[in-house]
């Protein structure tokens, strides 16, 4: 990897010189050091296209206030599944709920709901949320959210403004190289303040002390985010090592949820004029006859040709009506 960095080795030089800088890490490094943690972790390095599985074992030290560990790393350019797949019983015991859920549900919209109140109580967070991003309409959406109850957070429904599009386009410059952002303490507030301060006084605003939040990425495209405030800082290993793996089949059901949502949109509505189709016209006058749909009102039925293309239609095709 160092002749991949192009620099050589140099005792007691910056770790930066050697792969990118970032947050995450230096708090892996910290715990192994200072609080004798021995850590694992399997993570991608998006900037550098590498996985890196790694682990840190805490080394005893001579000096106040100076820490030791010893890291170790295998890098590889491609996922290793089984790696991703290592993880501590309780971590997969969540995922793999949150898959079923997802999976297993006929309503999606309210098994994402399910999903976030699951991961707010793992976080045991104030708030719980994946926002969705439209970078061609320039908008964003609150797909799901959970709140604790008592909490004085607001929804975020009252902070989608206009504006808040642009804050969300800032997050990819503050994960920079990481995998995600970690918000823990006063400290690292600070230092977002530094690297990113509408988004810091955004969350001051809204009476946030700590986020951690994760890109939600299918396909190279990033779809949005999920987050979690105001969460259980002891518990931030855990946590990262959760979301990690949870926010990568999360982004794949939505992915398949955007899908679906547009299909049903070519099958329903006509592209030339935007009106409702046959299609949608059969499946009413479908639920109508099954019962499935109750209407209680007078109504008729009114078949016209408005401007003589039946006959065009009829005799040339649609295509050529079109």
């Amino acid at each position: 990897m160092l002749q991949t960095i192009g620099h050589p080795f140099v005792p007691d030089s910056p770790y930066e010189a050697y792969f990118p800088k970032d947050k995450n890490f230096e708090d892996f490094c910290y715990r192994s050091a200072f609080l004798g943690q021995p850590l694992h972790t399997y993570v991608r390095l998006p900037q550098m296209g590498l996985w890196l599985n790694m682990f840190l074992i805490p080394l005893e030290s001579d000096q106040e206030n100076v820490g030791y560990c010893a890291y170790t790393y295998d890098v590889t350019l491609e996922a290793d599944s089984e790696q991703r797949a290592s993880l501590s019983a309780e971590t997969s015991s969540a995922v793999l709920k949150t898959c079923i859920k997802l999976r297993g549900s006929d309503n999606i919209r309210k098994a994402f709901y399910d999903v976030i109140e699951d991961i707010r109580q793992i976080c045991d967070s104030d708030l719980c949320c994946i926002l969705l991003t439209n970078s061609e309409e320039h908008t964003c959406f609150n797909l799901c959210e959970a709140i604790k109850p008592g909490s004085d957070l607001l929804s975020m429904d009252a902070y989608l403004t206009d504006a808040f599009y642009a804050i969300t386009q800032t997050w990819e410059t503050a994960i920079g190289d990481s995998t995600c952002i970690i918000i823990k303490d006063q400290q690292d507030m600070e230092w977002l303040k530094s690297v990113n301060p509408t988004w810091h006084a955004s969350l001051s605003a809204a009476g946030v002390s700590s986020i951690v939040l994760f890109p939600l990425k299918y396909n190279g495209s990033t779809l949005g985010y999920m987050w979690a405030t105001n969460f259980n800082v002891g518990d931030t290993v855990k946590i990262k090592e959760t979301l990690e793996l949870t926010t990568f089949f999360i982004a794949s059901e939505i992915a398949n949820y955007q899908l679906l949502q547009r299909l049903e949109v070519l099958s329903s509505v006509d592209v030339l004029t935007g009106v409702k189709n046959r299609n949608k016209m059969n499946a009413f006058v479908d639920d109508v006859i099954s019962g499935k749909v109750e209407v209680k009102y007078p109504y008729a039925v009114v078949f016209a040709d408005l401007n003589g293309l039946k006959q065009v239609n009829d005799e040339n095709g649609h295509g050529a009506g079109d």
